[in-house]
C-alpha cells in the first residue's frame, strides 16, 4: 500500500471513531441533522477511489514485422524499433538499450519507411557527326577496315540513321572486305549495294541500329 494510501485510510478511521464517539455519548436531538450530513460527505470524500489502469491502446491491424518497425513491446511497457529478427524472437532498440522479445508481445505502431527507387537511366554521349559518307578509295584491306570501325562508331553516337561506304569498284576485294565487315558488326541493322544515283557497286549504303 502507498504513503498515500495509508495516510487517506487514517484519517477515514478518524472520522469513524469520531462518529462513533458522538453517536454513543450524545443523544441524537443534541446532534443536527446537519452536522450529520457534512459528517457523511467528509466521510465519502476521504474513501480511496479506485484508479482505472492506464490501458495502451492496440494498433488497428497487425502486419509482419520488419526491421526498422516501430513497435509497442508489452512486458515493458515501451516503445522501440525493431533492429533485427531471429525466427519467432526480434531485438528491439529502447532508448539506448536493446533487448530481445518473442514476436507475440510486440504490437506494430508504425512501419519503417520504404526507401524509394530511383529508375537508372544511362545516357550514350553524342559525338560530333563524322559526316555521312566515308571514302576509302586506295586505302588497302588492312587501312580501311580499322578506319571503317571507327567511323561506325562515332556515326552511331552522333545519332546517324544511314550512312554510305564508298570503296570502289577496282577488283573487288576492298568492296568484298567492307560488306563482309559492316555484316558482321554489331551497330549495323542492315546494308546494300549503292543505287545508281549512290556509287552503284563502287559504295555500300549502311543502316545503323537505332539508339
Amino acid at each position: 500500500m502507498s504513503a498515500a494510501r495509508e495516510g487517506v485510510q487514517r484519517e477515514l478511521e478518524e472520522v469513524r471513531a469520531e462518529l462513533r464517539k458522538i453517536r454513543s455519548g450524545l443523544s441524537m436531538a443534541t446532534v443536527t441533522r446537519e452536522w450529520m450530513a457534512q459528517a457523511e460527505d467528509a466521510l465519502a470524500s476521504l474513501e480511496p477511489q479506485p484508479v482505472e489502469p492506464i490501458v495502451q491502446p492496440r494498433f488497428a491491424s497487425q502486419e509482419p514485422l520488419s526491421r526498422g518497425d516501430t513497435v509497442w513491446v508489452a512486458g515493458l511497457q515501451a516503445i522501440g524499433e525493431i533492429t533485427e529478427l531471429t525466427g519467432d524472437e526480434a531485438e528491439v532498440q529502447i532508448g539506448s538499450f536493446r533487448v530481445k522479445a518473442r514476436l507475440g508481445d510486440l504490437e506494430l505502431r508504425h512501419k519503417a519507411a520504404k526507401p524509394e527507387v530511383r529508375e537508372r537511366v544511362v545516357s550514350v554521349p553524342r559525338v560530333s557527326s563524322p559526316g555521312l559518307e566515308l571514302n576509302l578509295r586506295g586505302q588497302t584491306t588492312e587501312e580501311a577496315l580499322p578506319r571503317l570501325d571507327k567511323y561506325l562508331n562515332d556515326a552511331y553516337l552522333a545519332g546517324l540513321p544511314q550512312v554510305r561506304i564508298v570503296h570502289g569498284k577496282g577488283t573487288g576485294a576492298l568492296r568484298r572486305a567492307v560488306r563482309d565487315f559492316v555484316a558482321g558488326h554489331p551497330l549495323v541493322a542492315s546494308h546494300r549495294p549503292g543505287d545508281r544515283y549512290e556509287g552503284g557497286e563502287g559504295a555500300t549504303v549502311v543502316e545503323l541500329v537505332s539508339r
